[in-house]
């Protein structure tokens, strides 16, 4: 068997290839589409294989080259490539000028790992937002009960807790702008920014939960208030601890992304 015929047979090439000129076989369908074929596999196996030993790549790059060859898809490629030879080397050019020199490989690297902390974050400050809804009906709860035990309760006491329940809504407006805020955040750059916000906000979150529970507080305190709303306040306190165990892991595993 004559060499044309070997090469034509061993890289699956169409039954037209024994009778072109050995220079063009051996030019337009071997060499030229081969250089650019191993290119392009070495490329894909250092992405694979990255960190790995150097000679891991050579042999997954040979392997795939020879995988490449026996299926079939190097003989249905291999005019292409040499027809757009060019556009290939222009477009190489292109990412091996940009990669070196606009922006290096380990500074994409590092680039692609704040963006996806940047995901994680935004994910967790859904959870945060779901909480302030929670806060925001527990306050509007533990206002109207207030209201309702004001002829019960002294001057006194009805006005420190009055107190207490502005306090309250005046953290969950400014946790709700802190929120806000969060969602603004875009730009990968801002990763510093954004962590110092996301704390800000979590210690509101704190201080909500914390005025909560001293209202709880004041009123076990008080004896003949419990004994008339004694079953109301447990029950509501009751209700606030089970939505605060719910959502405690959640909320802890963000305060940990975030910060």
């Amino acid at each position: 068997m004559a060499l044309q015929e070997v090469i034509c047979a061993l890289f699956k090439f169409s039954r037209t290839c024994p009778t072109l000129p050995m220079d063009r076989l051996l030019i337009e369908y071997l060499l030229v589409p081969s250089v650019i074929t191993v290119i392009i596999v070495y490329l894909a196996a250092n992405a694979m294989l990255k960190g790995m030993n150097l000679g891991i790549h050579a042999l997954v790059a040979i392997t795939m080259y020879i995988v490449f060859i026996y299926s079939g898809f190097y003989a249905i490629f291999a005019p292409l490539m040499y027809g757009f030879m060019l556009f290939f080397i222009l477009i190489i050019g292109v990412m091996v000028f940009f990669t070196t020199r606009v922006i290096s490989p380990p500074k994409m690297a590092a680039l692609g790992k704040v963006a996806s902390k940047i995901a994680e974050k935004k994910a967790d400050v859904k959870i945060i937002k779901r909480s302030l809804d929670v806060k925001t009906a527990q306050i509007a709860e533990l206002d109207r009960m207030i209201d309702e035990m004001g002829k019960d309760i002294g001057k006194r006491e009805y006005t420190t807790l009055k107190m207490m329940i502005h306090q309250a809504k005046t953290e969950k407006d400014i946790l709700a702008s802190q929120i806000h805020e969060l969602e603004k955040y875009k730009d990968i750059s801002s990763s510093e920014s954004f962590s110092s916000q996301s704390k800000s906000t979590m210690d509101t979150l704190n201080n909500i939960d914390g005025l909560i529970r001293e209202m709880f507080e004041f009123l076990r305190s008080n004896t003949e208030l419990m004994h008339n709303y004694g079953p109301r306040v447990y029950d509501f306190e009751r209700r606030y601890l089970n939505q605060y165990a719910s959502t405690d892991k959640q909320l802890t595993k963000a305060n940990e992304k975030l910060n």
